[in-house]
């Protein structure tokens, strides 16, 4: 690392520090102060994941007043640049796969050295300059500027945020999920620990698991061991019981809007009718019986067609659950089989040995 990236990984971490310590103080001149200071850095992706410097200013929308309007502005900002960052990023490594390497890249970090260390400076320079005067004057001259720029970009942002948060969830899902895969062929078991740290962190739900398919990926890292085998098994373990918490959901739902307008009156009616159906009969096959006749009165009340579907999908998913559980049956009558086999044949070797002894 340069020095001008320390330095500025040094000035965000001073940053973070002033802002926590002036937000226990309730001072919000200083804080404001310091968030415009925070503006005016060069801040990229890796310096946001190395001090965590977003957190501690989103925290501070809730603050109100200037301070949290500027919050709201530097976090939107922060957040577009994130979603640039993973665009280039995708399209960097598709040059790389092409050999298309441009060369300029390298004219454009030197350059962006450069700058970042004068930014520190004059940035510094000027923080000296106004902290004598900064509770007297920063609410003449900067609030018009804050609010101006929040209002520009508030609307186009707010529907932007909407239409886009999904969009971005699922970028980063795919960020994350080709850096695993390279990271994979490389074996480079410290940035798949920190890629799964990430993913374990998103608001990940069923759809993004459909669409994005990072479950097969994060499934393949099992075979690890260590800190990533874990990472990925106590990954794949959430993920799993989200879908069968989902899965229950939606069979409970549809399984209420198979049966309406279904009143107390007319269920009690219906237990009496096979209470006494199940009596009158007096073949062997009582409970088919009656099994079939509840069936077909209850397919006699449902009129739509998405009702009997719902209702034949669920007597398949019975039939695939009594399929594994007969499979599981016959699993652990093998076992046992085994289990006996091995008992009769230890039982043997031990007593020509008992019969030499005596």
């Amino acid at each position: 690392m340069t020095e001008s990236g320390e330095n500025l990984l040094l000035a965000i971490s001073r940053y973070q520090r002033d802002l926590e310590k002036y937000l226990k103080r309730q001072d919000a001149a200083k804080m404001l102060h310091t968030l415009r200071n925070l503006d005016k850095l060069p801040i990229e992706m890796y310096h946001l994941e190395e001090t965590l410097i977003g957190r501690t200013v989103n925290s501070l929308p809730l603050f109100g007043g200037e301070v949290g309007e500027e919050a709201k502005c530097l976090v939107e900002k922060w957040q577009e640049m994130v979603l640039k960052e993973l665009d280039e990023e995708d399209v960097h490594h598709e040059d790389i796969k092409e050999g298309n390497i441009v060369h300029h890249e390298f004219m454009k970090n030197n350059s962006s050295e450069n700058t970042d260390h004068m930014k520190i400076n004059e940035i510094e320079k000027e923080e000296r300059k106004s902290d004598v005067n900064i509770e007297q004057n920063h609410e003449s001259k900067r609030s018009s500027r804050s609010r101006s720029t929040c209002s520009s970009e508030n609307g186009e942002i707010d529907t932007v945020k909407i239409s886009n948060s999904d969009e971005c969830l699922l970028k980063s899902i795919c960020h994350y999920q080709k850096g695993l895969e390279r990271n994979f062929r490389k074996k480079n078991e410290l940035k798949m620990l920190h890629k799964l740290r990430r993913l374990d962190k998103l608001s990940i739900e069923v759809s993004h698991l459909e669409e994005t398919l990072i479950g097969r990926t994060v499934n393949n890292l099992r075979i690890f061991g260590g800190e990533v085998g874990e990472a990925a098994n106590s990954l794949v373990q959430k993920w799993q019981e989200m879908v069968i918490q989902a899965i229950d959901k939606e069979f409970d739902e549809s399984f209420k809007s198979a049966s309406p307008g279904r009143n107390d009156y007319q269920e009690k009616k219906r237990e009496e009718e096979n209470k006494k159906r199940f009596h009158s009969s007096s073949d062997g096959n009582t409970v088919d019986h009656v099994i079939k006749n509840y069936v077909s009165d209850s397919t006699d009340n449902m009129n739509t067609n998405g009702i009997k579907q719902k209702t034949r999908n669920h007597f398949q998913i019975l039939k695939i659950v009594m399929k594994v559980v007969k499979n599981l049956r016959m699993n652990v009558s093998i076992l046992v089989k085994m289990m006996n086999v091995r008992k009769t044949e230890t039982a043997k070797n031990t007593n020509p040995q008992i019969e030499e002894k005596s």
